[in-house]
C-alpha cells in the first residue's frame, strides 16, 4: 500500500455556497490568510473559521465570514504578557 501523501495549497480560502430560495451556487471572495486545516463553526449566518498552517501551527485568531455581506472579517486574538495573567 502507498503512503499517504497531503498537499498544501498555501492559498486563499473560498467557499462554495448555496441559496436554497434561488436553488443556486456562488464563490465567495478569497479569504486573507490560507489554512491547510480548518474547523467551522456556522452561528446564524456567519461561519467562523479556525485553522492550521502546513506546519501545524495554530493561526492566532480566526475568520469569520458573514454570508448576508459576502465578506470576511479577521479577529486576532491578543495574548496576555506572562506577568500580566491574573492581575485584575
Amino acid at each position: 500500500m502507498k503512503d499517504m501523501e497531503v498537499y498544501s495549497m498555501d492559498t486563499p480560502s473560498t467557499i462554495d455556497l448555496y441559496d436554497p430560495l434561488t436553488h443556486s451556487w456562488h464563490r465567495s471572495e478569497s479569504s486573507s490568510s490560507p489554512d491547510d486545516f480548518r474547523s467551522i463553526v456556522a452561528i446564524r449566518r456567519k461561519m467562523i473559521f479556525v485553522g492550521f498552517d502546513h506546519e501545524e501551527r495554530l493561526h492566532p485568531g480566526f475568520e469569520v465570514y458573514d454570508t448576508q455581506k459576502c465578506e470576511w472579517n479577521q479577529v486576532v486574538l491578543q495574548t496576555a504578557q506572562p506577568e500580566h495573567i491574573g492581575a485584575i
